[in-house]
C-alpha cells in the first residue's frame, strides 16, 4: 500500500509540474509591426521590435527572423529570406529597437509571415504572436503590398506627432503633397477606394477579362517623429518622399541632416515646411539643398529670433531646385498653405516636380490623358503603318509584332495600290484595350538590364566535354566489357565472373565520366561583376549599383561580407521571368542575413551546382571609387559632336594603355549617341544593347515610366531606380563611360544640366 502511495504521489507531481510548464509564458516575449502602416512598393521596409523580459539576470543572445510569404506556414519554398541580429543583451526590461528588412519579394497574398526565436548560447526560445494561444507558435502577421499594387509612400516627419496635433498645414500638406493629387485630376478615376487611399485606375475594362493586371495605387503619408528618422541614409529608401514640417527640421540631428542630404543627391525627393527657430547648422543645410533653385539673386537668412527669411523675386510660391539627381521643395514661410495650394497651377507645378513627373505628361500639364488615335495605336505595335482612306495597312502581310505574328488582310479593290495589307478593326480594338491597360499599369515591372547583365557576366571559362575524350572513354569501356572481360577471364579460367566484373566495370567508367566532366565544366570563377558608379551634375559620386552573379561547378556555400550596402537576390532570370508572387524556384535557396542590415553584416547563399545566382546591391556615397582619367567636368565632350571626338580620342588613348577596354555613348533626349566607333564590334551586340539600356534616361514607356522619368532610391532587384534623368528635358545630357577588366565591367554616369538649373519659374 505505501509503495503505491508512493507511486501515485510521484505521478500527481509530475502532472502539476507537467501543467505548471505548459501554462507558464515563454522568457521572453516580442511585438513586432510595421513601423509605417504601409510600405512602400519594391523597397526595404521599417519595422519595430519590442523584446519583453522581466527576469533580473542577464540574457545575451541574437533574434533570428525566418520570413515567409504566406497568410499561413505552408512550406520551406516560401521563405525569402532569413535576418539575424546579433548582439543583443536583456536586462530585466524591455528591449526596443527598429529594424530595416531587405527588399524581399511579396505576392499577392498582401502577407508576409514571421517566425521568430530568441537564441542563446544554451538554448532556441520560441516567440509567438499569440502568448495566451495553446498549440504551436503563431507566426507573426506582416501586412504587405501586393505584387498587384502600386504603393507610394510619404514619410511625414515632425516633432513629437505622437503628443502634439497637427497643424493645418502639416494636414494639408499630407493630403495635397501625394502624388495622387495631381494624378486624380488628369486621370478619370473608377472603382471603389481602401481606407480613403487606394485609387483603381482601370477605367472601364470588361469583367471576367483575365489579362487585367492593372494595380491599384496607394498614397500612404507615414507619420513619424524625427527624433526616430534613421542615421543612415539606406533608410530613407523606404520612402518615395519625405516631408519635414511641424517642427521636423528644427530638430532635425546632423547625422540625419548628413543621411538626408546623401539620400537626396543619389535621387530622393525632399520637401520642408518651416516656421520653428533654426540653428545655423540647419541653414547651411537648406543652403547645400537648394543652392541650385534659388538663383544668383536670392537667399536663405535667419532674423534675430532664428526664423528663416526667404530672400527671393517672388514671395510666396514654393522654391524648387534639383539637388544632385533628386529634388527639394521648400514651402513659403506662410500660416496657411491652402491660399498657395488653391494656386491649381503653381501648387501643380510643385507636386509634379517633387514626384518626377514627366514634364511633357498629360499630368503635368493637368489635362485628361488624351485619347490616342487608331494611327498611334496601331504604330506601338507595327512602326511602319500608315493610314490610307480604306484604313491602316503596311506592306507585309505577316507582320512581326511584340505580341507575335499578326496576319494582315488585302482588299480586292483596284484603286487600292499594291501590296496593301490592312488591319482589322478588331484587331485595334485589341491592341487598344491591351495599351490602355499596360500605361495604366504601375506595378513593379522586370527590367531587361538584369537579363542582359546576366547573360554578359557569365563565366568565360566554361568548357563542354571535348568529343575527343569522350570517344576514348567509350573506347576503352567498349574494350574492358568486350575483349579484355572475355580473353582476360578466359585465360585465368573465371569467366563464371563475367556478371560481377560487367557492374563494376560500368561503375568505374560512370565515375571517371563524371570526374571528367566536372574537370572540364568546372569553374573557379564564381562569374562577373557589373559595377554602375553614378555622379550627379557637381561631379559628385552619388551611388553605386552592383550586380554580380554566382555561378560555381559544384554547390558551394557563400560568405560575403558587406557594409552600408542594401543587397537583394534576384529571382532567376534564365529559368523565370522574375515576376512577383511566383514559387520560388528550387535552385534559389533564401539568403541569411547575419549582423546590423544594412551597415554591417554577412550574407550566405547557398548556391546550387551549375545554377546562377544573382545579386543585386545598392550604396550611397561610395568610397575609393577609380575614375578613369578623362576631363568629367567638360560639359562640351556630350553637347556636340566636336567635343565627342575628342572624347573618343582621350578614350582610345587610355584603351591602349592599362586602363582596360573604354567605351562610351552620351544619352540626350532619350537618344543613343555612340561616342566610340568599335562599340558592338566583334559579336559584341549585347554589350551594346546593354550599354543603351544603361543611358540613365529613361524613355516614355509603359507602366510606371509613363508618369515619372525617375523614381528615389529602391534597391530591390526590379532596377526601377537605375533612371537618373528625364529622357524628355532637352537640358539633361548623360555621359556613360564602360571600363571593361576580364569579367569586370564599370559603369559610369554622369549627370550633365548644360542650360541654366533645369527648373523654369514657376507660375
Amino acid at each position: 500500500m505505501r509503495r503505491c502511495a508512493g507511486v501515485c504521489t510521484l505521478l500527481l507531481l509530475l502532472l502539476q509540474c507537467a501543467a505548471v510548464s505548459v501554462a507558464a509564458p515563454p522568457r521572453v516575449g516580442m511585438k513586432l509591426e510595421l513601423a509605417s502602416i504601409r510600405g512602400r512598393t519594391g523597397s526595404p521596409i521599417h519595422v519595430n521590435v519590442r523584446l519583453e523580459y522581466n527576469d533580473p539576470q542577464f540574457l545575451e543572445g541574437q533574434l533570428e527572423l525566418h520570413i515567409f510569404d504566406a497568410l499561413e506556414l505552408t512550406s520551406e519554398s516560401d521563405r525569402l529570406a532569413t535576418v539575424v541580429r546579433e548582439g543583443i543583451v536583456l536586462a530585466g526590461q524591455d528591449y526596443e529597437f527598429s529594424l530595416l528588412l531587405p527588399a524581399l519579394h511579396t505576392s499577392d497574398t498582401r502577407n508576409w509571415a514571421v517566425r521568430a526565436w530568441f537564441v542563446t548560447e544554451d538554448e532556441r526560445i520560441e516567440l509567438t504572436s499569440a502568448p495566451g494561444r495553446k498549440g504551436p507558435a503563431e507566426p507573426f502577421d506582416l501586412l504587405m503590398t501586393s505584387s498587384l499594387e502600386r504603393s507610394f509612400v510619404m514619410c511625414s516627419a515632425s516633432d513629437d506627432p505622437r503628443n502634439r496635433e497637427a497643424s493645418v498645414n502639416r494636414q494639408l500638406l499630407q493630403e495635397q503633397l501625394l502624388l495622387r493629387d495631381v494624378m486624380q485630376s488628369a486621370v478619370t478615376v473608377s472603382g471603389e477606394e481602401l481606407e480613403g487611399e487606394v485609387v483603381d485606375l482601370r477605367g472601364d475594362v470588361p469583367t471576367g477579362d483575365n489579362s487585367d493586371q492593372s494595380p491599384g495605387v496607394i498614397h500612404h503619408a507615414a507619420e513619424w517623429d524625427v527624433r526616430a528618422l534613421p542615421e543612415d541614409p539606406l533608410g530613407y529608401c523606404a520612402f518615395d518622399v519625405v516631408l519635414l514640417s511641424d517642427g521636423g527640421l528644427g530638430r532635425l540631428s546632423e547625422a540625419c541632416q548628413k543621411a538626408l542630404l546623401t539620400w537626396v543627391r543619389a535621387g530622393g525627393s525632399l520637401a520642408i515646411e518651416c516656421r520653428e527657430r533654426l540653428q545655423p547648422q540647419h541653414l547651411g543645410f537648406l543652403r547645400e539643398l537648394l543652392k541650385q533653385g534659388l538663383g544668383a539673386e536670392s537667399d536663405l537668412t535667419l532674423d534675430a529670433d532664428g526664423r528663416l527669411l526667404i530672400v527671393a523675386d517672388r514671395a510666396g510660391i514654393p522654391v524648387l531646385s534639383h539637388a544632385g539627381l533628386g529634388r527639394v521643395i521648400l514651402l513659403p514661410l506662410v500660416e496657411d498653405l491652402s491660399v498657395v495650394a488653391r494656386d491649381r497651377e503653381v501648387w501643380r507645378r510643385a507636386v509634379c516636380f517633387l514626384w518626377k513627373v514627366r514634364e511633357s505628361s498629360d499630368v503635368a500639364q493637368g489635362q485628361i490623358r488624351r485619347q490616342l488615335s487608331d494611327l498611334e495605336i496601331v504604330r506601338f505595335y507595327i512602326p511602319e503603318a500608315d493610314r490610307d482612306e480604306f484604313g491602316i495597312y503596311c506592306d507585309d502581310q505577316y507582320v512581326s509584332t511584340p505580341e507575335g505574328y499578326v496576319f494582315l488582310r488585302q482588299m480586292s479593290r483596284p484603286e487600292i495600290p499594291q501590296p496593301r495589307y490592312y488591319v482589322e478593326e478588331q484587331q485595334i480594338g485589341r491592341w487598344r484595350r491591351s495599351h490602355d491597360l499596360k500605361l495604366q499599369s504601375l506595378r513593379l515591372q522586370n527590367s531587361d538590364v538584369l537579363k542582359l547583365s546576366e547573360a554578359l557576366l557569365l563565366p568565360s571559362d566554361i568548357q563542354i566535354v571535348p568529343v575527343p575524350v569522350i570517344a576514348v572513354i567509350l573506347i576503352g569501356y567498349v574494350l574492358v566489357v568486350g575483349p579484355v572481360d572475355y580473353f582476360v577471364l578466359g585465360w585465368l579460367r573465371m569467366r563464371r565472373f563475367t556478371w560481377v566484373l560487367f557492374p563494376v566495370v560500368t561503375a568505374v567508367f560512370t565515375l571517371l565520366t563524371i570526374a571528367v566532366a566536372h574537370a572540364y565544366m568546372s569553374s573557379d570563377d564564381t562569374g562577373g561583376v557589373m559595377m554602375i558608379t553614378d555622379m550627379d551634375d557637381e561631379g559628385r559620386v552619388v551611388r553605386q549599383t552592383t550586380l554580380e552573379t554566382l555561378f560555381f561547378g559544384g554547390r558551394r556555400e557563400v560568405e560575403a561580407e558587406r557594409r552600408k550596402t542594401l543587397l537583394v537576390q534576384s529571382r532567376d532570370q534564365f529559368l523565370g521571368d522574375g515576376m512577383y508572387g511566383e514559387t520560388p524556384l528550387p535552385a534559389d535557396e533564401p539568403p541569411r542575413y547575419e549582423g546590423l542590415f544594412p551597415q554591417n553584416y554577412v550574407l550566405r547563399q547557398g548556391v546550387q551546382q551549375w545554377s546562377p545566382v544573382s545579386l543585386r546591391s545598392l550604396s550611397l556615397e561610395p568610397e575609393g571609387v577609380e575614375l578613369p582619367a578623362i576631363d568629367w567636368d567638360d560639359e562640351q565632350l556630350v553637347i556636340d559632336d566636336a567635343g565627342r571626338v575628342r572624347l573618343s580620342a582621350a578614350l582610345q588613348q587610355l584603351s591602349s594603355g592599362s586602363a582596360g577596354d573604354l567605351q562610351a555613348i552620351v544619352m540626350h533626349g532619350g537618344q543613343v549617341h555612340a561616342v566610340t566607333s568599335s562599340l558592338g564590334a566583334d559579336g559584341r551586340d549585347l554589350f551594346r544593347q546593354l550599354l543603351s539600356m544603361l543611358g540613365g534616361q529613361q524613355q516614355v514607356a509603359d507602366g510606371i515610366f509613363s508618369l515619372l522619368s525617375q523614381v528615389s532610391p529602391q534597391g530591390s532587384d526590379f532596377l526601377e531606380d537605375l533612371a537618373m534623368s528625364a529622357g524628355d528635358d532637352p537640358e539633361e545630357y548623360v555621359l556613360v563611360v564602360v571600363r571593361t577588366r576580364g569579367e569586370r565591367v564599370e559603369v559610369f554616369r554622369r549627370l550633365y544640366r548644360v542650360v541654366g538649373s533645369g527648373v523654369p519659374a514657376a507660375g
